[in-house]
């Protein structure tokens, strides 16, 4: 397969993070740095269910929803950013949303309705 120059250039600055692998429906943390006026930075940490994530290599996304008291916060992070410092796993799916790539059914729902309900195997 013969890549374009863009592509060879974006692989080649690609940086070696160390992703895991998750997919939409699971809750991950995703920590990311802000910074302040002084110049100075802190980490903040987001936490939420996936809603969808996006693979094209360096410019790779993830879109994330949490439940802020009764609003629904959703944020767009880029996986290979320098300011996404950590992106961990906490919960893996195991509802009815397996069989989606993309749950953006997820973002109209609001309260209990909002709950991925697990799905135990006997």
């Amino acid at each position: 397969m013969v890549m374009n120059l863009l592509q060879k250039y974006a692989q080649a600055k690609m940086p070696a993070k160390q992703i895991p692998a998750f997919k939409a429906g699971d809750t991950i943390n995703i920590e990311y740095r802000v910074y302040d006026a002084q110049g100075t930075y802190r980490v903040n940490s987001f936490e939420g269910v996936v809603i969808y994530k996006s693979n094209k290599g360096i410019c790779s996304s993830v879109l994330v929803r949490k439940m802020f008291k009764t609003e629904g916060v959703e944020r767009l992070f880029k996986i290979y950013s320098p300011m996404v410092t950590k992106i961990e796993v906490t919960k893996k799916v195991r509802g009815k949303v397996i069989r989606r790539a993309r749950i953006y059914y997820f973002s109209k729902l609001t309260g209990k309705q909002a709950k991925i309900r697990d799905k135990f195997t006997k």
